[in-house]
């Protein structure tokens, strides 16, 4: 089960290339869509998404500021949404079934959530971390050992410092909760202490970045590096990496890829069946996206291909 937080996932028991996303229109949009690439379409320029479905709710219409999507161990498609008002809701939906909800979560965000299923608890709890709308992070859970009777519930303050505009999360190798985020235009790390324990962050990994980073542990090496890419304030994308094999484990310097003149302002990658790192970065203030992908860990990266397209909903 995928232990990271973005909005672009692959189907694997579909097989290799069943990807789908769930992409936020910018406002004043109120979008948002899924959408699938399948692997009996071969990638072609434009690339083929299909529009599988929408979020459409009348208590909980948009515009929104971003969203994150797991495959739950229910076999069900999550999302966490992020409302303009600050509001956070919880989506569903089975293969059979169009989508559910929303419940609303015990939070107030100032932008997009990061969300993940990790281990903690019989099942694997929910996980949630978004920017604060009083500044820092707000970090909210969901125990799903108790059957029927699941509530999300409020957790400690990961970090109370002002300036924090997006992030990331993952449940590493080591158990831990490892969330990065982008804070007064630097990208930083913060790992939790076990289930309930305290955040510690880390100095910079780099700066002159903006928007929603993504981040992943790949299976490159053991116990597994970290690779991280987000987007640039000047343009393109910066990709860094932490070798976990080390101690004290260390950040690369930045590799910068993708066109400069072409601003980005969300991120979400994921390590596909294949092997290789699979990005997709929607165009800044667009309702597009483009993909990009590095099929070594020691190998450039290709792209831009074009990516999912789509429009918002009046």
């Amino acid at each position: 089960m995928v232990q990271h937080s973005g909005w672009f996932l692959e189907r694997r028991e579909l097989g290799e290339g069943s990807y789908e996303a769930l992409v936020t229109c910018p406002p004043p949009a109120r979008g948002l869509v899924h959408v699938t690439h399948t692997p009996a379409v071969p990638f072609t320029q434009p690339e083929i998404w299909g529009v599988e479905s929408r979020i459409r709710n009348a208590s909980f219409p948009g515009p929104f500021a971003g969203a994150s999507i797991v495959r739950s161990s229910y076999g069900n498609l999550e999302a966490v949404c992020t409302q303009a008002d600050g509001r956070l809701a919880h989506f569903w939906k089975s293969d059979r079934d169009g989508w559910r909800g929303p419940i609303l979560l015990p939070a107030k965000a100032a932008g997009a959530p990061a969300f993940i299923q990790g281990r903690y608890g019989g099942v694997g709890n929910f996980e949630v971390l978004a920017p604060a709308a009083g500044g820092g992070l707000v970090h909210v859970w969901r125990d799903n050992d108790r059957g029927t009777d699941v509530l999300w519930r409020a957790a400690g303050q990961p970090d109370a410092g002002p300036g924090w505009s997006a992030v990331a999360l993952l449940l590493s190798n080591s158990g831990r909760l490892e969330a990065i985020g982008v804070r007064n235009g630097e990208l930083v790390c913060l790992t939790q202490d076990g289930p309930g324990g305290a955040w510690a962050r880390s100095p910079a990994i780099g700066s002159g970045v903006r928007g929603r980073p993504a981040a992943v542990q790949t299976s490159y090496a053991l116990p597994g590096d970290f690779d991280v890419v987000v987007a640039r304030a000047g343009g393109g994308l910066a990709h860094y990496w932490r070798n976990n094999a080390i101690a004290p484990p260390t950040w690369s310097a930045a590799t910068l890829f993708g066109p400069e003149e072409m601003a980005f302002d969300d991120v979400s990658m994921m390590q596909s069946a294949s092997g290789a790192l699979e990005v997709l970065a929607r165009v800044s203030g667009q309702s597009a996206c483009k993909r990009f992908r590095r099929a070594a860990p020691d190998g450039g990266w290709d792209g831009p291909y074009t990516g999912p397209s789509f429009t918002g909903d009046p």
